[in-house]
């Protein structure tokens, strides 16, 4: 606690530079300070008595013949004010040290601030507590295995028959007063009552490891991996051109699609599985061939569908609800055996080229 003395006024004798922060003054009577540290107030010259709104607290830290140390508005309730020659100096009662007073500071007590330090025993405080030795003890300082089964063992042994208080051997502890206190006085923990398979085997955690490590090293990475055998995969719906794995039953497909021919004899819409295929027109009269929305058939875009006039009926392309078709000339075949191509460029957008009229 902070050393205190009756009637420690005085007044600055040299001020502080600069005088609203600096760390340095001096004092007129030094002797009738106490020995530092302690708080004290410093107020303007003629005013009779500190106030909070024209005094500062700050705390002198050292006393050199009068030349103070100080720590500057050291205390919340005050201000920091500029200190100035023939100011007031007093080391005073502050909150600081009624606090300080309170907290245990003075006395046998011990201060709230040194968190025990400042204990006469911390040993005998530790019994006191009814801390055992091993509360000082790192827990690396303990190794459990084999300790229950050593201890009781020690116990049995012990055992003699039940005369004057003492325990029979006969009956393996079972007339012990209480087994739990003679577990505790024996200095057993709580994993003395469990089963051994209650807790993995020595090694069992590094072995599981290694062995885990071993079956990943065995699987195909996510990124590249190098397949061996004949893996599997699912097969993409006819036309897929995202980049999902094609399988050969998807090429098959494909290649059997662009060789294949989807003869209609009337107007005809397009479907999905026209794609790869020549779709062909055998009418003695004009027939439409509709390109539906991509709403009702989503062909891919950049999908290509040849067309063929076959029969003496010409082939005219239509669109279909908020379709478009472009054509440098008209959208109907010239004549029979004329083919012509549709183009998607983009969603219900397609280009119609060829042996046009």
């Amino acid at each position: 606690m902070d050393a205190v003395a009756n009637f420690s006024y005085t007044t600055v004798t040299v001020a502080p530079s600069p005088a609203a922060s600096g760390t340095s003054l001096t004092v007129g009577d030094p002797e009738v300070l106490p020995v530092p540290p302690f708080n004290a107030v410093v107020w303007p010259a003629g005013a009779p008595i500190p106030l909070a709104t024209q005094a500062e607290v700050v705390r002198v830290t050292a006393d050199a013949s009068g030349v103070l140390t100080i720590v500057r508005d050291a205390e919340t309730g005050g201000i920091t004010r500029s200190i100035r020659v023939g100011d007031q100096f007093m080391a005073a009662i502050t909150a600081g040290l009624l606090e300080q007073i309170g907290s245990g500071g003075g006395g046998g007590a011990l201060l709230k601030a040194s968190n025990l330090s400042d204990l006469a025993s911390a040993s005998t405080a530790r019994t006191n507590l009814g801390l055992g030795t091993a509360a000082t003890q790192p827990s690396s300082a303990f190794d459990a295995a084999g300790a229950a089964a050593a201890a009781a063992a020690a116990a049995l042994a012990a055992a003699e028959t039940v005369a004057n208080g003492k325990l029979a051997k006969s009956a393996n502890l079972s007339d012990l007063a209480s087994a739990s206190t003679a577990r505790t006085n024996l200095g057993l923990g709580t994993a003395a009552t469990q089963a051994a398979s209650a807790f993995d085997s020595a090694g069992a955690a590094a072995a599981a490891e290694s062995a885990a490590t071993s079956a990943l090293a065995a699987k195909a990475p996510l990124a590249s991996p190098a397949l061996t055998g004949s893996p599997t995969a699912p097969t993409q719906t006819a036309g897929d051109n995202s980049t999902k794995l094609a399988t050969t039953a998807f090429v098959a497909k494909a290649i059997e699609a662009v060789v294949a021919a989807n003869t209609q004899t009337a107007a005809y819409t397009l479907v999905i599985g026209d794609l790869g295929k020549v779709v062909e027109l055998n009418s003695a009269s004009t027939a439409a061939v509709t390109v539906p929305p991509h709403s009702s058939v989503a062909f891919p875009v950049g999908a290509i569908i040849p067309l063929a006039q076959i029969g003496a009926g010409k082939l005219e392309v239509k669109a279909g609800a908020g379709v478009t078709i472009h054509s440098s000339s008209s959208l109907k075949t010239r004549a029979q055996w004329s083919e012509v191509t549709l183009r998607q460029r983009a969603e219900n957008e397609w280009v119609l080229s060829g042996d046009l009229e």
